[in-house]
């Protein structure tokens, strides 16, 4: 479980998030929505350490991990995969997968089977260079080469970006089934808010950097002022 408690933060004096107090929820689905420029993709940078903290406190776990650099936190379990630049476009499917795991001391080409069980679609592909394939099987990439990692939080920001529906609807439902197959829980910071929230368990909605909702997923989907006045439903 990932716990923030009082989480201001930004960009050096850019202040981006106030007091923001966070719980993922364990096992499940935990949706971050909200307008643009409200804060989503910041409050995951903050949670893997690459923002600028300027208050508050961060647990994975029983474990305070808020004076941790990113890669203690990338090897305590936490996994933050970003929008764009999520693959290495030169090496191939199966070199990314093998970089996703540098960090092991032990790495094992068992877990490149098991995420290929999650993820068919790329076993044809293990010698294509990944410039080669499209929009969604490099997300597609992209999250495979989160989930062989084994991570205690996967945190997935905007998956479905530039992706055309259909493709957008298909990387949603690879996430849910991701949660139903591995138990791992996730963080889903989406911009389609209605069809993130309804794959999701628990739900915030940030609101010029602060918590304007937090609840049940399906509470925020069936709210309908602040549907409509935030998120377009």
């Amino acid at each position: 479980m990932l716990r923030a408690e009082g989480i201001n933060a930004g960009y050096a004096r850019l202040h981006v998030l106030y007091d923001v107090t966070f719980t993922a929820h364990d096992k499940g689905i935990t949706v971050v929505v909200g307008p643009n420029g409200s804060g989503k993709s910041t409050l995951l940078k903050t949670f893997m350490g690459l923002s600028t903290l300027y208050s508050g406190r961060i647990y994975l776990g029983d474990e305070d991990i808020t004076g941790m650099p990113p890669y203690r936190r990338a090897r305590a379990g936490l996994v933050y995969l970003p929008q764009v630049d999520n693959v290495f476009v030169n090496l191939t499917v199966l070199e990314n997968l093998r970089m996703a795991l540098y960090a092991f001391s032990k790495y094992s080409e068992d877990r490149i089977s098991d995420a290929m069980e999650l993820f068919p679609e790329l076993k044809g592909m293990l010698t294509y260079k990944a410039y080669q394939l499209s929009g969604g099987q490099r997300q597609m990439l992209a999250l495979a080469m989160a989930i062989v990692r084994k991570p205690k939080i996967l945190m997935v920001d905007e998956p479905t970006a530039q992706l055309a529906p259909k493709l957008a609807k298909t990387m949603l439902n690879k996430i849910y089934e991701i949660k139903n197959q591995t138990g791992v829980p996730v963080i889903l910071v989406e911009q389609n808010a209605k069809a993130a929230l309804e794959i999701g368990d628990k739900a915030y909605l940030l609101v010029s950097g602060r918590v304007v909702f937090e609840g049940a997923a399906q509470d925020l989907l069936e709210h309908k002022e602040l549907g409509k006045l935030y998120l377009g439903l």
